[in-house]
């Protein structure tokens, strides 16, 4: 019987601990380190952005405009053509 006693209060002891060791609901986890694969969708992303770029200053003949705004405007059509599932990087 008391053998019986000391398995059911070790029992108890690990299901607390277990309990404990659980991370509440609204506990935010530390994300992740990025993988190969992340690093390789964003270096190809920035890639297609890079080219974007260079055809939007091409478009208008390299005259005017800056480099600044062609990159945000590649970003956005970009952006929108993978949102679109046109594209993937």
């Amino acid at each position: 019987m008391a053998t019986l006693r000391k398995t059911a209060a070790a029992a108890e002891r690990a299901t607390a601990q277990a309990r404990a060791d659980k991370p509440a609901a609204n506990t935010v986890l530390p994300t992740e380190a990025p993988t190969v694969a992340t690093a390789l969708a964003a270096e190809q992303k920035r890639r297609l952005v890079e080219v974007a770029a260079y055809y939007i200053a091409e478009r208008r003949g390299f005259e005017g405009g800056d480099a600044a705004s062609d990159w945000l405007a590649a970003e956005a059509e970009i952006d929108t053509l993978m949102a679109k599932e046109l594209i993937s990087a």
